[in-house]
């Protein structure tokens, strides 16, 4: 795996490269829509995101020729770990030009440093937990992410299964038409309450971590406002996201 180099992501400078380094990768997807810069800057930023009082996280970079080629972060997250009684580490964040060798060697860099923190296997896109964005979009390419998803080339499952990942599990997305529901927004004093509802009744979801009033506050910094309560028939469920079809995968470390 000559010729691509991996540098640790140590200085703002760095970490400005590696969020921007989506935007050199999806630049010619008419499809791709850019992530608001400073809400990346404040999602990797290790001292304000309350994710990290309970997690660590490494970023790397990926170099041929001179030149930026990928990245990935590496990240361990002990609530995870102690609620779902696994081993687990991730990697997310993950972007790259389209060769599997840039794919290889980042990931390797990823498992290598979770496995010197006594990780059993790794699993990922996480970005950076099931509580943010995750797993690869494998269908759905044709048009624009919905909230809070994920949107990649259809060139990275195609390499993750070159690479012989596994499967984890399919995430399914269901478009909600307003038009059919009674709906309204959640304001912002309703939200605990609605905090201890998530926690109950999506506990058994695969991979499922528990959220915070301290991770919700956060979160609103991003996404104020946007949570909504539905209506169908006998039904009532809440939603904050639309969902297209994304992968998660993983490996032994």
């Amino acid at each position: 795996m000559s010729g691509i180099l991996i540098e640790t992501v140590k200085t703002r400078k760095q970490l400005d490269q590696f969020i921007k380094f989506a935007w050199t990768v999806n630049a010619d997807d008419p499809n791709w829509v850019a992530p608001l810069l400073m809400d990346r800057q404040k999602l990797l930023n290790k001292q304000k995101n309350p994710f990290f009082e309970h997690a660590e996280a490494a970023f790397f970079l990926a170099f041929k020729n001179g030149k930026i080629v990928g990245r990935i972060a590496a990240i361990t997250n002990q609530m995870h770990n102690d609620f779902q009684k696994d081993n687990a580490g991730f990697f997310g964040f993950l972007e790259g030009i389209n060769d599997p060798e840039v794919f290889s060697v980042l990931l390797n860099a990823a498992r290598d440093w979770l496995k010197s923190r006594g990780k059993d296997f790794m699993m990922g896109p996480m970005n950076p937990s099931t509580n943010d964005e995750i797993g690869f979009l494998i269908s759905g390419f044709d048009t624009p992410p919905y909230f809070m998803m994920t949107h990649n080339p259809p060139y990275y499952p195609e390499i993750m299964d070159e690479l012989k990942y596994s499967k984890v599990k399919d995430v399914h997305a269901f478009y909600v038409d307003t038009t059919t529901f009674i709906h309204k927004k959640i304001t912002q004093n309703m939200f605990f309450h609605k905090i201890r509802i998530f926690n109950q009744h999506l506990y058994f979801n695969p991979k499922f971590v528990f959220v915070t009033n301290i991770f919700i506050l956060f979160q609103q910094n991003f996404i104020p406002s946007q949570t909504c309560h539905f209506h169908y028939q006998n039904l009532s469920f809440e939603t904050k996201i639309c969902l297209t079809k994304l992968l998660i995968c993983s490996t032994k470390t």
